[in-house]
């Protein structure tokens, strides 16, 4: 016996005046209904979102339209999960565009994607250029003890980067690619190999850019062109310039472009408060995301506040580039 979970009528046999849906548990009536209060929901939201900022008050606006039209919430977001991102991406070009990111914008943003129930993996671009913004920033993740290995650290000295990598030592007739490790940290770049290691500090970085190379690679008895990605380092010295395959050189340039300008005293610390109307504005809305049992923690004052969730460790040295 089937019961449909909208009506509650039970169904003893198949009706073709009503048939019932077992995938979605509802009779033909209620699943039609349904249907029709899933597209009003979606115009509500369309219309509550519209200025691109997205309260708790218009969330439980949505929370009791759903609850008054039957249809349950998580159903009701997966219905407006494109919207939803295409909310999240407004709010992100928002925030880079009124000045450098902060946590409590980077926590605003992280709790309406919680709000609408939008996976990491939804969201992995933006995150991604969240984390890029936050490591420009100086706020660098942190690579775990347990992935570090056998790899030991010198005193007060941070892993924020420890990836695979290949470098093509260029010879005079030929390329060796020497297989091995590259861990980046606040003192040094190490590349590790077991034919050796090259410390490389900061300091004698000349530039560092993304850069793609056509290697031969054996298959069976032929050799074929294959295009690798990695980064092209420039020092003021031989040993340790060159290029290093890695799998995502976008990250790898980022954290150790960063850490050369911080060496080189190129970035300094700045106010991450902006002090633009627009950014007041979305500081706002940022504040009325904060329960009330929170806001009793904290100083009503402050202007710097806690993340409201925090995916990974990381550590935070607010910077600025320094104006020539």
């Amino acid at each position: 016996m089937a019961v449909c979970r909208r009506c509650g009528i039970e169904f003893i046999s198949l009706s073709w005046l009503n048939p019932f849906s077992a995938q979605k548990g509802r009779c033909k009536n209620c699943e039609k209904a349904t249907q029709q209060a899933l597209i009003g929901f979606r115009e509500t939201f369309l219309h509550l979102s519209s200025v691109g900022i997205f309260t708790p008050q218009e969330m439980q606006h949505l929370k009791e339209k759903a609850a008054y039209d039957h249809i349950a919430l998580d159903e009701a977001l997966e219905f407006i999960r494109k919207d939803a991102l295409s909310l999240l991406e407004r709010v992100f070009d928002a925030i880079i565009a009124q000045g450098p990111l902060t946590d409590q914008l980077e926590g605003y943003f992280r709790q309406l994607q919680l709000m609408l129930s939008v996976s990491d993996t939804e969201a992995h671009y933006l995150l991604r250029q969240i984390m890029f913004l936050n490591i420009y920033r100086g706020k660098f993740p942190i690579v775990s003890q347990m992935q570090m290995q056998d790899i030991r650290l010198g005193p007060n000295e941070t892993c924020y980067l420890l990836t695979s990598a290949q470098y093509h030592k260029v010879n005079k007739t030929s390329t060796k690619l020497i297989p091995g490790r590259l861990v980046a940290t606040n003192k040094k770049l190490r590349f590790l190999s077991e034919t050796g290691g090259i410390e490389i500090f900061w300091n004698s970085v000349m530039s560092i850019k993304k850069q793609t190379k056509t290697i031969k690679k054996k298959y069976g008895s032929s050799e074929l062109p294959v295009l690798v990605s990695g980064i092209y380092l420039e020092l003021n010295k031989r040993t340790g310039s060159g290029f290093y395959s890695v799998s995502d050189p976008e990250m790898a340039v980022a954290i150790i472009d960063t850490l050369v300008r911080i060496a080189k005293g190129q970035i300094l610390r700045v106010d991450t408060d902006n002090g633009s109307s627009n950014h007041r504005q979305l500081q706002q809305h940022v504040n009325s995301l904060e329960s009330e049992s929170e806001r009793g923690r904290k100083q009503s004052e402050e202007a710097g506040k806690e993340l409201l969730r925090e995916p990974v460790k990381t550590h935070v040295a607010e910077l600025g580039v320094v104006k020539e």
